[in-house]
């Protein structure tokens, strides 16, 4: 398919430079009404190529993207390019360069492609099932999905690599039932690395905090106390703070920090912080980044300073940057320098879910509706609900304690908890 794309595109000598990225996708899913299988499928999707042309004016820039399907004729395929060319004019920006490369295929090193058949599926059902173990819950309704990407990204000036993405998603609504009410909970599993161990255990956390929620009780605790955040809402915080570091803030001078600034305040016990193409478990992990560029480790964050901005190939080019570091898909925050026991010794509460988390970096406000949280009075943990919780990053950025415990989630592998040591509840 690409060669017939990159043929009819060499028709139009407008066009100054060019992009694709085809993706070949394979799944296999099974769905579940409680432990009774409704639904079995696999499908191989019909290979796409999403086409990006660069049309260069007057020492600008346009640009414009369209979607071709396998199946599209010559005439078809020239038609939308006829049309990207026309949309390009009014899409003008300062003048970039592509990346340039070579040619290059990334292992897939995932485990999930060396059982990947059509009983894989009931095989993570079975690990999902094992966790269910309660007398007053049972999983209501399951879906799991098992994915295969191949991913292919070539440019005009000598990028044509290749890589592959593997991910085992499960969606799981458990139902649990007391005197009062029967309350339902959802999440979403993501691995990238098949464990079929690992997938029991979360599962089981997972009805573990179901079961706390039937036995909330309303939050009736101090307006303000120690708040331990977990490894998520980490990841929204400090990722939204990194985020402000992007090449394209800083072109746009929204950029709130410099690079030799204080990253966290006055703290002293601050961990580093990288962005990394791979982290164990994670299904955003990329080799290359969407405009052809080669990932790698990049620190941002050291001994509290930061170190450089981090982003795009077109922003980078604008800084003047040599070697942009690429859009990097993994926040990778150094463990902390407290026991998980140390940081709940005290009087806390510890929040489990969220309805809604919420982070604003140019206020600095972040907080939301506490769906689900533990709040120990000094002896005990009580599950509670129905309560919020605020405060200001700006202002708390010295009163933040890490864990040394470490989790890897989605996007992230860092410390498992924070506390922050005053924040609003009510």
């Amino acid at each position: 398919m690409m060669e017939k794309i990159i043929a009819n595109l060499a028709k139009y000598p407008q066009i100054n430079d060019y992009r694709l990225v085809a993706t070949n996708s394979r799944s296999n899913e099974i769905f579940y009404i409680l432990d009774k299988v409704e639904t079995l499928r696999s499908t191989k999707l019909e290979a796409t190529c999403s086409v990006t042309i660069y049309v260069d004016q007057d020492n600008k820039r346009g640009q414009a993207s369209f979607v071709i399907h396998d199946s599209y004729t010559d005439e078809q395929i020239d038609q939308k390019i006829k049309d990207a060319i026309y949309q390009s004019k009014f899409s003008l920006n300062t003048y970039f360069a592509l990346p340039k490369g070579e040619k290059r295929e990334f292992a897939n090193d995932s485990n999930i492609i060396k059982h990947f058949d059509s009983d894989l599926v009931f095989k993570i059902g079975d690990a999902v099932f094992k966790a269910s173990t309660f007398k007053d819950g049972w999983i209501s309704s399951m879906e799991v999905f098992v994915r295969e990407n191949k991913v292919h990204i070539v440019n005009s000036q000598g990028v044509d690599y290749t890589y592959y993405t593997n991910s085992i998603g499960i969606e799981v609504i458990p139902t649990f039932k007391n005197e009062k009410e029967e309350i339902e909970l959802y999440t979403y599993l993501d691995y990238d690395h098949l464990d079929y161990d690992k997938i029991t255990s979360d599962t089981y956390d997972f009805l573990c905090q179901a079961e706390l929620r039937n036995q909330a009780q309303k939050y009736s605790g101090p307006n303000e106390l120690p708040v331990l955040l977990e490894d998520k809402e980490i990841k929204q915080v400090l990722g939204n703070l990194i985020d402000n570091l992007d090449y394209a803030m800083v072109y746009n001078k929204m950029d709130l920090m410099k690079i030799d600034d204080k990253f966290y305040g006055d703290g002293d016990d601050m961990p580093d912080i990288s962005l990394v193409p791979y982290v164990e478990g994670s299904i955003s992990n990329r080799a290359v980044d969407v405009d052809g560029i080669v990932l790698q480790d990049t620190k941002i964050v050291a001994d509290n300073r930061i170190l450089c901005n981090h982003g795009s190939n077109q922003y980078g080019y604008y800084l003047g940057v040599d070697k942009p570091t690429g859009i990097l898909p993994n926040l990778q925050v150094a463990k902390g320098k407290h026991q998980l026991s140390e940081l709940c010794a005290k009087e806390h509460l510890a929040c489990l879910a969220f309805s809604s988390f919420q982070f604003d970096i140019f206020s600095g406000n972040f907080g939301g509706e506490v769906r689900l949280a533990k709040y120990f009075d000094g002896e005990k943990y009580i599950p509670v609900t129905g309560l919020t919780i605020g405060g200001n990053i700006h202002e708390l950025k010295s009163h933040m304690q890490f864990s040394e415990e470490c989790s890897k989630i989605k996007g992230y592998s860092g410390p498992k908890a924070c506390l922050i040591t005053k924040m609003s509840v009510n």
